[in-house]
Formats: structure tokens, sequence, C-alpha cells
């Protein structure tokens, strides 16, 4: 049987560690409330009093691609140059930071995070995939010069230039092809970025495809 005094210091430990996990919800919940409102000062406190700034909150998304998604752009700002920060940590969606600014078009964000050593390049959805499927030439060029693969596949097989084409962004096309896209690589459902252009009638689109 437990004495009187280990008895009370058991209740004093579990206490203790209620009290500490409530305080941790607090700061968690604190957290995003503050990287999503803009919070800076806030949230560069909460990282030095031991908040993990590269955690996942309830719906999968890091403080980084949270901060880009709800718009808080000087949360997002702060956060990547914070030295805790991982700048490619991905979410639950297997997206990484950057790849919302380049489907975004924010192009001197993409520039700061390539700069910062920003992974460009991974199996599935990668950074170029949302550049060029929103026409985003000027940052498929930027990630494409910076090493970014031409012909990288998505989970179905798709490419950058598929979807440059899909979008008609005739600059996007020309710099893929440029860099070494290939016009004739099919997707899982046999179709080739070359397909598109002629599905569509898109006669210039089939000159650049074919040069």
């Amino acid at each position: 049987m437990m004495t009187t005094f280990k008895v009370k210091i058991f209740s004093l430990i579990t206490a203790l560690m209620l009290v500490f996990a409530v305080n941790g919800s607090a700061l968690a919940n604190d957290w995003w409330v503050d990287v999503r409102n803009d919070r800076v000062k806030n949230i560069n406190e909460t990282i030095s009093q031991g908040q993990d700034p590269n955690a996942l909150n309830s719906d999968g998304h890091t403080a980084l691609t949270y901060a880009y998604r709800e718009g808080a752009l000087k949360s997002f700002d702060a956060l990547i140059n914070h030295p805790d920060v991982d700048i490619n940590k991905q979410n639950s969606y297997h997206e990484s930071p950057i790849m919302y600014p380049a489907l975004a078009n924010d192009i001197e964000r993409v520039k700061v995070l390539v700069e910062k050593g920003a992974k460009l390049n991974h199996i599935g959805w990668s950074p170029i995939h949302y550049a060029a499927i929103k026409g985003n030439a000027e940052i498929v060029k930027i990630l494409l010069d910076n090493g970014a693969w031409p012909n990288s596949p998505a989970p179905d097989g798709s490419n950058p230039l598929m979807m440059a084409v899909s979008v008609g962004s005739r600059d996007a096309v020309a710099a893929l092809v440029a860099a070494g896209a290939d016009p004739k690589a099919v997707n899982f459902e046999g179709v080739s970025a070359l397909d598109l252009a002629k599905e569509r009638n898109n006669r210039k689109m089939i000159e650049l495809l074919t040069k």
C-alpha cells in the first residue's frame, strides 16, 4: 500500500503533469493563432520558449504552409528567416513551402527560398508542377535555372510541360522545351504534351513542341 507521503507526492506529480499538458496545449493553440494573424514578435518569443516551428497543425500543415494559405505573409517571411525553421519540411500532403509561392506567382518569395536552399525536386508533385499549372513562366524559368527537373513526373505521370500546354502558356512551354522537356513523354493514360496541343488544335503550341 502507498503511504500518505507517497500518495501526496503522486498527487502532486499528477497535478503538475496536468498543468504542463494544459500549458503546452495552450502554447500550441496560441502559436497557430499568432501565425495566422502575423504576430511576428509572438512567433519569435514562442519559438524561444520551446515551440517547435516545424510541427504540423491538426490539418496537417506546417507553420510555413499554413501561413501562406492564410495570407499571413509577415509570418511567412519571419519564419523563413528563422534559423530553427526547416524551409523544406513538407506538410501532410507532400507540399513543401516553396510550392505555394510558385503556385501564386510570388516571384520574390520563390527567389528568396531558392537562395536559402529550398529543394526543387522530389518524387511526386514538385514546385515546377505548381508553377506550370498556373502558367507562371518566370517562376518556371527560375526553377529550371536552379536545377528543377524539366521532365519531373507527378503522381499520375504528368510532367510540367503537359501542365503548361493545358493552360496555354507558351512562355512556360518554350522555357521547358529549351531545358530539355520531352513533348512526347506520356502520362499514365498514354497522353503527351504534344497530344494535348493537338487536341486543342493549338497550332502555335504545336510549332513550339515540334521545333
